[in-house]
């Protein structure tokens, strides 16, 4: 994710518009599907641990992931 981020940054600053505007696209999307499962809690832990972090699970009042929620979250993942 950092990389687009900073993507956006740095394509916009060499002129590439088109680039920049790709790296955004992507990381909306990333911010549609941590919207959609239940905000940065829930659904942000979950996209760390398909990244590579694996945080545990959510202490109450927090919800987790269902696993069909994890599979569709993983699909988006994969562009």
């Amino acid at each position: 994710m950092e990389v687009h981020l900073l993507g956006v940054i740095n394509e916009y600053n060499k002129g590439n518009i088109e680039k920049a505007r790709d790296h955004q696209n992507f990381a909306q999307e990333v911010i549609n599907v941590i919207a959609r499962y239940r905000g940065n809690i829930v659904a942000g832990k979950r996209i760390m641990k398909l990244i590579g972090l694996d945080l545990g699970i959510n202490r109450t009042p927090f919800q987790n992931v269902t696993a069909e929620e994890e599979t569709i979250i993983k699909k988006s993942w994969n562009r």
